[in-house]
């Protein structure tokens, strides 16, 4: 059961009956819903369906929204609906069942082979993959991406550390500001903090003016 509410009075305004395995979520003045076995898009303030698309698996954690596409994790690969049509842009070859994260065009997405991947978010286009875990196949990847500060943290299974990946330059003509995140893996070192062990790509100097 989906239901909105007015964030003011607490009343209700609508709700939908759904079988929901995921979460919501919400843009562009639309709810989307992981409603099995479709991805629902919902008119925010009416609740009326604005467009639906079908999926082949449910999903855990929700989709993301970015440069106008709504990405949507599927067993048969991630793909990109518009927004506001629902019409499937590109699919790319990243077997999953958690989110994706987008940030700065790039859309980071696990794969049930065990890999995390970078997709150019116009066209699906692979930037570069990455396998993390050791024998481990798809747990590997069970998690969500996040981008912080230029960073793209990866998370890794049971007591390992998490996986740390920094921007490199491009080859820009202006010094390097932190706006491209990991387009391109980077050399990985292990280094001490407090006590605790983890691991980080090396980065080239990256002013921040």
């Amino acid at each position: 059961m989906v239901r909105a509410y007015d964030a003011q009075t607490g009343e209700e305004l609508w709700h939908k009956s759904y079988g929901i395995v995921g979460s919501l979520t919400a843009a562009n003045k639309k709810l989307f819903v992981p409603a099995d076995p479709n991805i629902v898009a919902l008119d925010q303030a009416t609740g009326n369906v604005v467009w639906s698309a079908p999926r082949d698996t449910f999903m855990y954690g929700a989709t993301a929204v970015g440069n106008g596409l709504l990405f949507v994790p599927q067993g048969s690969g991630l793909k990109a609906f518009d927004l506001e049509t629902g019409t499937l842009v590109w699919t790319a070859p990243a077997s999953s069942l958690w989110s994706p994260a987008v940030a700065n065009g790039v859309v980071y997405a696990s794969n049930l082979n065990g890999e995390w991947a970078a997709f150019d978010a116009r066209d699906g286009t692979e930037l570069w993959s990455a396998t993390i875990g050791l024998g481990c196949g798809g747990s590997c990847t069970n998690g969500t991406p996040a981008v912080a500060n230029g960073v793209l943290y990866l998370s890794r299974p049971g007591q390992r550390p998490a996986r740390v990946f920094s921007p490199k330059s491009l080859g820009e003509t202006k010094p390097a500001r932190i706006i491209l995140v990991a387009r391109t893996p980077c050399r990985e070192e292990r280094h001490s903090f407090g006590g605790q062990h983890f691991h980080v790509a090396s980065p080239v100097s990256m002013p921040r003016s």
